[in-house]
């Protein structure tokens, strides 16, 4: 317990490669400790060592399939992983994992936004556009002024041709986000397909 509440202030701080070791001393003498093993997971995502954040996010789960933050920092892990690679959908193993942590969170977390913006992200890679569509709609809603979310939900609407709402969703957080400067990118690329759009008079359905 007191290597976990070293890592998890390490965690806090910051200090990723720090909370792995301490993380790692936990799980050494105690290797059924989920929160440890989770713990190793998120030090490693923040390390950007995917695979190995996974592996360690699957023992957390094995340990205690109730923990609903154990299945986040899985699906994190294999979300991130399968994301890194230019050409996503080929993991679609990964995805798939990912996806099915996110799902059974809707239900235990049915207003967290992030949750539902991961499930998009790990639908739009899998190339299930409604999929992607309707959960970045919800992570939206629930979460309107994440620049990064309004760029992700235009995406998905722009690739089932719906550049109408894509730019209304853009110029919407453009005027929460006024200073994110892929939103302004996303938005020129919008106008080069239906430049005569008036973004203002085109509501999201």
């Amino acid at each position: 317990a007191g290597w976990n509440a070293q890592g998890n202030l390490q965690l806090v701080l910051k200090e990723f490669p720090e909370a792995e070791a301490s993380f790692t001393h936990t799980i050494t003498k105690w290797p059924q400790d989920g929160e440890g093993w989770m713990g190793l997971s998120v030090a490693r995502f923040h390390q950007q060592r995917y695979f190995e954040a996974m592996a360690a996010g699957k023992r957390a789960v094995e340990l205690d399939p109730s923990e609903p933050n154990y299945h986040f920092a899985l699906g994190s892990a294999a979300l991130e992983y399968a994301l890194q690679f230019p050409n996503p959908h080929i993991h679609s193993a990964e995805l798939n994992l990912a996806g099915l942590q996110f799902v059974r969170l809707n239900k235990i977390w049915p207003k967290n936004g992030d949750v539902f913006y991961r499930l998009g992200r790990a639908y739009s890679a899998l190339r299930n556009r409604k999929g992607a569509e309707d959960n970045l709609r919800t992570a939206h809603e629930l979460m309107p002024r994440r620049h990064d979310v309004a760029l992700e939900l235009a995406q998905a609407l722009a690739a089932t041709g719906e550049h109408a709402q894509a730019l209304s969703v853009v110029d919407r957080a453009l005027k929460a986000n006024g200073a994110a400067a892929t939103l302004h990118d996303m938005r020129g690329e919008l106008l080069r397909f239906r430049p005569g759009l008036h973004v203002s008079r085109l509501p999201v359905a």
